[in-house]
């Protein structure tokens, strides 16, 4: 019997998130405090640091460039092992410069992704009325191959060396001191909840 993939479980700090999600809406927390977006929102606010932020949830644009990539080829938790090979993409949103999130790339694992390639979000549906952000290129050309993707694009100058974070978030956000290298098991456990655990080709 095949175990089910993992769920999003919503808490009082989430569930707008993910009923927005639902409606395939992208609607991220923004701090009231110093009106910029915290993604995931926290108890306090990542950008000013005040214990009060009263997050209020926007709709987004979804829109945003890529600054990295990972292709997961083996699955290491239940639940992920009949969806692999899958493409994830770390990808700045248009909003706020520094906003960022990770999901899945839907044009498939045999696509070829270079760095500032545009995307929009896109979401996968999930029982139980749930659903997940993803992303889709939104280049007019196709790209597909079928030559490792992982390996064909180099690290664009301007962009840092990223890393997954690891707090409880309604979606994957990425903090840039370390290096996709450097996932402990604990960050691969955290990745599970939108479908981004797995053993990894790493485009730093």
């Amino acid at each position: 019997m095949t175990a089910a993939r993992p769920v999003p479980v919503p808490d009082a700090l989430t569930a707008d998130y993910w009923s927005a999600a639902a409606r395939h809406v992208l609607a991220l927390a923004r701090c009231t405090r110093c009106d910029r977006f915290a993604l995931p929102p926290g108890e306090t606010c990542r950008r000013c640091g005040t214990s009060t932020p009263e997050f209020r949830y926007e709709p987004v644009s979804g829109r945003g460039t890529v600054r990295s990539w990972t292709v997961i080829r083996k699955a290491s938790l239940l639940g992920f092992a009949d969806q692999v090979p899958y493409l994830l993409v770390d990808v700045e949103l248009v909003e706020e410069r520094g906003l960022r999130m990770i999901g899945r790339l839907l044009n498939g694992p045999k696509t070829v992704v270079r760095i500032g390639d545009p995307v929009q979000v896109a979401f996968e549906d999930l029982p139980d009325d749930l659903a997940v952000p993803a992303f889709e290129l939104s280049c007019d050309e196709p790209r597909t191959a079928t030559e490792h993707v992982g390996a064909v694009a180099p690290r664009h100058p301007s962009a840092p060396v990223t890393g997954i974070h690891t707090s409880s978030a309604p979606a994957h956000v990425v903090d840039s001191g370390r290096k996709h290298a450097e996932m402990t098991s604990s960050e691969r456990h955290r990745a599970s909840n939108l479908g981004s655990a797995g053993t990894t080709e790493v485009v730093p």
